[in-house]
């Protein structure tokens, strides 16, 4: 119905933040969010949902095995965690041209460049709450992140890091 439509994909577990992403998006306006992945977590984060009365902008999708189509159908992909390794979800976002909206972690800022393949926000209610609600009323900025996102991730080629690996034992 004309709402921005965001997603998270990931385990629902306290690192991820998704407690904090729910409540953020209480002040989200005219937007949904899109809840893929399944964990411990996910009834207490559905009644927080409830208690919140959230149940008609936000919707627990399950284990999905269409994560590129989903991804496709999304305009922006968000992911509050406090702490990550190297995150192939970050990637496949990036490759499917989505802006990405992160919380700061170290991580997550080897990938992601503040302003120009993302926007890195703090790991707060507020924080999220901004950057979710900057991504909803910007068009332009979702376009020119997502663009970039794509760029980005040929970075991260397979064939690019055996090219670098070839180079290293050339050199010794």
């Amino acid at each position: 119905y004309g709402a921005t439509s965001f997603l998270f994909i990931g385990r629902l577990i306290p690192q991820k933040n998704v407690d904090v992403l729910i409540r953020a998006f209480k002040n989200v306006h005219n937007a949904v969010l899109y809840i893929v992945g399944q964990g411990y977590l996910e009834t207490s984060l559905k009644n927080l949902v409830q208690e919140l009365g959230l149940s008609d902008r936000i919707f627990f999708l399950g284990v999905r095995d269409d994560i590129p189509a989903v991804m496709q159908s999304c305009d922006c992909f968000v992911f509050p965690s406090s702490y990550e390794g190297f995150s192939l979800v970050l990637l496949e976002a990036m490759s499917a041209g989505m802006p990405i909206i992160i919380t700061d972690f170290s991580a997550g800022k080897e990938i992601i460049i503040h302003e120009k393949n993302g926007i890195i926000v703090e790991q707060s209610e507020e924080g999220i709450t901004g950057g979710c609600q900057r991504m909803a009323t910007d068009v332009n900025l979702r376009k020119t992140i997502g663009n970039q996102a794509q760029e980005t991730v040929k970075d991260f080629s397979v064939q690019r890091h055996i090219d670098r690996l070839m180079e290293l034992i050339g050199s010794v």
